[in-house]
């Protein structure tokens, strides 16, 4: 399989999933805007390992701080993509008040809250986590 990444429009986190210490496989999350997916690499191997359907035009992605969930940015239709690390398959989408196109993401240190750029309207939109499944 071929991957091609095109500068900011391949954004990655890298996220350790469940196993032991010594067992803690390493993922990359990179978003593949013109497909509507998230390809996630084992950086061990160097091999994709899933490949997720998100939204239109994902762009930003953030990891929990825990490793469970992986927040994407959907730019092209504005909601965020919760997606399950363990399973590798979105488990919500979260809509965004007002419809923005959504780029930028981050989680807060303690991943109580995740942070969405509001593209165009200047503003930063605050999802607290513990309402997500």
């Amino acid at each position: 399989m071929k991957l091609r990444i095109c500068g900011l429009i391949a954004t990655f986190a890298i996220a350790g999933l469940l196993g032991s210490a010594q067992s803690l496989a390493q993922n990359a999350y990179i978003t593949n805007e013109p497909a509507g997916t998230v390809s996630v690499i084992d950086t061990a191997a160097n091999t994709v390992i899933a490949t997720i359907t998100v939204g239109n035009q994902p762009v930003g992605v953030a990891v929990a701080p825990d490793r469970s969930k992986v927040y994407v940015t959907n730019e092209g239709a504005g909601p965020v993509s919760v997606i399950a690390a363990a399973t590798n398959t979105v488990t919500s989408t979260i809509p965004i008040a007002g419809g923005p196109a959504v780029f930028g993401v981050a989680v807060s240190p303690d991943g109580s809250k995740v942070y969405v750029a509001n593209m165009g309207l200047n503003t930063v939109s605050v999802i607290a986590t513990r309402r997500i499944l």
